[in-house]
């Protein structure tokens, strides 16, 4: 009977939980719109049960606060930043081999 609750307990909880994939979209999503209380709510869920998203949330706070800092510190009239196309392809290679040395 007990085994029988469990199992239905953990069925239940992994029909509304949040992937991974999910999480960090609504991490992202945060940055950009405000997300519903139910989004919000989801994601706090997650995030006692993952290190992995509780850390990566914690590396977008901070790249979110260099971008703001960034474009705060600006002193040209409706200047449009611009990353150097080189700066980008350097930027992703670094990002994708930090990705694949994390799934290994």
């Amino acid at each position: 009977m007990l085994g029988k609750m469990k199992h239905n307990m953990m069925v239940f909880m992994s029909k509304r939980m949040l992937s991974c994939d999910e999480a960090s979209f609504l991490m992202s999503k945060k940055y950009e719109e405000k997300i519903t209380f139910k989004e919000r709510f989801r994601l706090k869920m997650h995030l006692l049960s993952c290190y992995l998203c509780r850390r990566y949330e914690k590396q977008l706070a901070q790249l979110n606060s260099v971008v703001v800092d960034f474009r705060n510190d600006c002193q040209h009239q409706g200047c449009q930043h611009s990353m150097p196309t080189e700066a980008k392809i350097k930027t992703i290679q670094l990002v994708n081999k930090e990705l694949n040395t994390d799934s290994k």
